[in-house]
């Protein structure tokens, strides 16, 4: 039974990480102007009362990318009427060339960055996920994000 299941959720995550849709970072490592840089930004979204079928409100966005060192980035930016008070997350990264984990990287604060090995042409997957506190008190969150690139 337990073979089975782990089975099936193996399938699962292969499959998502097959047909996740590309990020086309060229990362390299000259100051070159050429280089292409993709960001996305993560809507951010408020649970009342921690009920998470009531209707949600976007707070904030947390907006990700990969620069030309291999680093991910990442930002904080709240909406209109909300204060920031803490933010704290998870990023696991998968060289998809090598098929080996390159770790798992524990962020916190409104900004920072997590370097990734200078691997040429290889192709990396990173799943993020999340949760921002405002200084209400209430806790947002977020997860099921992910990048995909290749590192030129």
């Amino acid at each position: 039974m337990k073979k089975n299941f782990f089975l099936i959720v193996a399938s699962l995550l292969l499959t998502l990480v097959i047909f996740a849709p590309m990020t086309n970072v060229k990362a390299v490592e000259n100051n070159d102007d050429s280089q292409e840089v993709t960001t996305i930004s993560i809507p951010i979204y408020e649970y009342p009362d921690n009920n998470f079928r009531a209707a949600k409100k976007e707070i904030a966005k947390a907006n990700f990318h990969v620069d030309s060192s291999n680093r991910i980035v990442y930002e904080v930016v709240m909406n209109k009427g909300y204060t920031f008070e803490s933010f704290s997350g998870l990023i696991m990264v998968t060289d998809l060339t090598s098929g080996l984990s390159q770790g798992r990287f524990t962020i916190s604060g409104k900004s920072g960055s997590v370097q990734i090995a200078k691997l040429k042409n290889h192709q990396f997957y990173a799943s993020i996920s999340g949760a921002v506190k405002a200084k209400n008190g209430f806790g947002y969150s977020f997860d099921g994000a992910h990048l995909r690139w290749i590192y030129k």
